[in-house]
């Protein structure tokens, strides 16, 4: 197998938990599902309920995932994302045109009754190559 490199951003919860932001292997780089959840809890009260806010975030955290392997969001071969209600995809999609846009990889958009926190409307989940 080859070697497996991990990059944490450094939430309490990476190794309470047992989990990383992103892992690579070989040329594939997967980012964990990646949210506006502030470390101590909650979400800035700027984001809440705001799906565009909250996905501008999500994405900016899956750059700082892709940089710590010398990668960068255009690398994003897929991208994965979770609303929590039908209302926020138009947000959800103007984030994502803004960061991805240019980039156009194959891209799944799935309703889920809820995230990690109540105060989350979007996570976010890419893989990239190099």
């Amino acid at each position: 197998m080859q070697e497996r490199q991990r990059y944490f951003s450094g939430l309490d919860s990476e190794r309470r938990v047992g989990y990383c932001r992103a892992v690579r292997v070989g040329h594939q780089v997967w980012v964990s599902g990646s949210t506006a959840l502030e470390s101590g809890g909650g979400v800035l009260e700027a984001r809440r309920d705001n799906a565009f806010e909250q996905a501008s975030e999500a994405f900016r955290r899956i750059a700082a995932a892709l940089e710590g392997f010398e990668l960068g969001l255009a690398n994003v071969v897929v991208v994965r994302a979770y609303l929590t209600e039908a209302r926020h995809i138009e947000g959800y999609l103007r984030a994502h045109q803004i960061h991805l846009g240019s980039v156009c990889p194959a891209a799944t958009l799935v309703g889920t009754p809820f995230l990690a926190h109540t105060d989350l409307v979007v996570e976010i989940e890419v893989e990239a190559l190099d």
